[in-house]
């Protein structure tokens, strides 16, 4: 149960690899809250996947995972778990 769970949870969580993902990812959702989600693991955790299906509509979700370093640097995190939130595009 704990492994088929989290593969058939509805996922609304935009991974995040890179700078050009993030740009890409912002104007989509223009009217909604941004929040990125740093984590240490190699895959969505659960966590966010539920939440995702909670704030549906209300925020967009992005995760960042273990493996993208350079993009956490140039957003400011230094260790993980983090959360930013990002209000517009500027404030990269």
């Amino acid at each position: 149960l704990s492994t088929w769970l989290p593969k058939a949870m509805a996922d609304f969580v935009k991974v995040l690899r890179s700078e050009k993902d993030v740009k890409q990812w912002l104007p989509l959702a223009d009217k909604e809250p941004h929040i990125v989600f740093f984590s240490d693991k190699k895959t969505t955790p659960p966590l966010m996947k539920a939440l995702s299906i909670d704030f549906k509509g209300r925020a967009a979700l992005g995760v960042v995972l273990a493996g993208s370093e350079e993009l956490a640097r140039k957003m400011g995190v230094r260790s993980r778990p983090a959360v930013i939130y990002i209000k517009d595009e500027d404030s990269l």
